[in-house]
């Protein structure tokens, strides 16, 4: 069964990692939702303002969001 995202339950919505696996999920997750953040490790030191039209928010300010839904969107290989 699909599920489906009811962005009225959170105060915000989060996509946390930036890779290839990102690019895979987008377009079926942006046809249900658009996040409100990006977040990803790699922008800790050299972050840009947005990505995609979508603000960037550090891992630092993420912990201080409340009633948020943070979907995880990492990848990678069995034998990495």
């Amino acid at each position: 069964m699909e599920r489906k995202i009811d962005k009225k339950m959170f105060r915000s919505v989060i996509i946390y990692g930036i890779g290839q696996y990102y690019k895979t999920i987008k377009p079926e997750l942006f046809a249900q939702i658009k996040p409100d953040y990006l977040c990803d490790r790699k922008w800790d030191t050299d972050a840009p303002e947005s990505f995609d039209g979508i603000p960037v928010i550090s891992r630092e300010n993420l912990y201080k969001l409340e009633n948020s839904l943070v979907i995880i969107s990492g990848g990678g290989t069995m034998d990495q």
